[in-house]
């Protein structure tokens, strides 16, 4: 009797679990949509406060681009070692790190794997910036760290199979003098062209999937 009642109660809340998860999204959004209404500022001032914050943001990231550039500047200008400065470059800042690195005597598909760590890793650049939007929301930084790290790791292992299957041609690039060579450049271009498509048919869609949704949400608040 004791376990028929245990089974019961169990089933009951499993059922109650996953009915909550299932409408996790859209519980979401109806929150959102109520709390906009909640707020009381008419679309003038919403927009105004938008554009200001806007332009506060982009001083602060501005402020920080220039910053790091002055720091990547001094550590790197003493440096005769090209390599050593690809890597001061990459750690610090993303555009810095993958321009030096396209300038390397190494094969492409080298350049695309450190590429890679460098984007996945963000540099402390932009780990700066993140940091300092992220404070005082209880986000470790220290795990954020580490997971960026990780990032970067794995987005360097996962460019290396990725390479040798779209871009086949770029293992068989050669340096030469101050510039690479990449046959059959046109296909890399074609390549890069359809997987642009794809992903804005996939983002497209679920735009509209999320418009679809809120649409529906709204209806069903206004009958509430």
């Amino acid at each position: 009797m004791i376990k028929i009642i245990h089974r019961k109660k169990v089933t009951i809340k499993s059922k109650t679990y996953k009915k909550n998860s299932s409408f996790g999204i859209k519980q979401a959004l109806s929150a959102l949509i109520i709390s906009r209404k909640k707020d009381g500022r008419p679309l003038g001032q919403l927009l105004g406060d938008a554009v200001r914050n806007s332009v506060n943001t982009l001083f602060v990231v501005g402020g920080f681009i220039v910053l790091f550039s002055v720091i990547i500047q001094f550590l790197i200008n003493p440096v005769t070692n090209i390599f050593f400065k690809a890597f001061i470059g990459g750690l610090f800042e993303v555009t810095t790190g993958c321009r030096l690195i396209s300038m390397l005597p190494l094969p492409m598909d080298i350049k695309i794997f450190a590429a890679s760590l460098i984007i996945g890793w963000s540099g402390l650049s932009i780990q700066a910036q993140s940091i300092s939007f992220l404070s005082g929301t209880g986000v470790n930084i220290g795990l954020f760290l580490i997971g960026k790290a990780f990032h970067g790791i794995l987005a360097a292992i996962i460019s290396i199979p990725l390479t040798h299957l779209l871009y086949p041609d770029a293992v068989n690039t050669y340096f030469h003098k101050n510039s690479i060579y990449i046959p059959y450049w046109q296909n890399i271009f074609n390549y890069s062209l359809v997987l642009l498509i794809l992903f804005l048919i996939i983002l497209f869609s679920i735009i509209i999937m999320t418009a679809i949704v809120i649409s529906r949400i709204r209806k069903k608040t206004v009958e509430v």
